[in-house]
């Protein structure tokens, strides 16, 4: 039962415990934390039923906590067969698309964020830039970057 199946889950992951919330408002202390304990106080603080993969926490209430996903020890989500392929499609309009995947390991440097700094530069629009470049050549029209978050831990795309 696939209803039954995501109500699992929420009862097994989804709790305070397992959640960083930040706050930023131009309103005075008291009212913001008067809006957080309205919207999050029914969150519970542990969870409601036990679950097979739990995080580990180092360092909590530190700037250096670190949470290690039992995940990781499952390594990446695509096998290096999977990888490496070029596909030719012949398109419907007149319209070329190129997509390309690296699969980084997990992003636990979150303070430097090295991942979204080399996607800011791939993605950037300035003079000077990789984009910038490659227009004058003609060889794009635009270019889109980032770290995806849709896959193991912070995967890149």
């Amino acid at each position: 039962d696939v209803i039954e199946e995501i109500r699992k889950f929420y009862r097994q992951y989804y709790y305070a415990s397992n959640m960083t919330l930040v706050v930023v408002g131009a309103y005075p202390l008291d009212e913001l934390e008067a809006k957080v304990l309205e919207c999050f106080s029914d969150v519970p603080a542990l969870p409601r039923e036990s679950s097979p993969l739990q995080m580990v926490v180092k360092n909590e209430g530190t700037f250096e906590r670190v949470v290690e996903s039992p995940i990781k020890a499952f390594g990446f989500p695509f096998d290096s067969s999977s990888m490496g392929r070029l596909y030719r499609i012949v398109p419907v309009r007149d319209k070329h698309s190129l997509t390309i995947t690296w699969q980084l390991p997990p992003q636990t440097d979150w303070m430097s964020k090295p991942a979204d700094y080399i996607a800011h530069l791939l993605g950037h629009e300035s003079k000077g830039s990789i984009l910038s470049a490659l227009r004058t050549k003609a060889w794009v029209t635009g270019c889109h970057a980032g770290i995806g978050s849709g896959g193991y831990e912070n995967a890149s795309s």
